[in-house]
């Protein structure tokens, strides 16, 4: 899914729910702990967006005195996603160049 957005019911697709359509499964070295990372990370990532949503509501309601929570959280998702797709490319290149 291009997206990001992930419809699978299961949670566990092959298909990265971050946008690779590389069957993750497909890509997975014995011993490397890459994929299983990044699984992790998927799930963090979900609970991070919750986390922000819920700062966000209380943004809302409570005014300007919850914003720089939610700003700090906005800003600690931006590197942790950055990170996410940066790990995710570089072990993906690394399947395609020598793969």
């Amino acid at each position: 899914m291009r997206d990001g957005t992930d419809t699978s019911s299961s949670g566990g697709s092959d298909v990265d729910a971050g946008g690779c359509d590389i069957p993750a499964r497909r890509c997975h070295l014995p011993g490397d702990k890459t994929i299983d990372e990044l699984e992790e990370q998927h799930v963090v990532g979900k609970a991070r967006i919750r986390n922000i949503k819920h700062a966000l509501t209380r943004y809302e309601l409570a005014g300007v005195s919850e914003f720089p929570v939610l700003r700090e959280m906005l800003e600690e998702y931006a590197d942790f996603s950055a990170n996410h797709r940066r790990l995710k490319r570089r072990r993906f290149c690394l399947l395609l160049i020598h793969g």
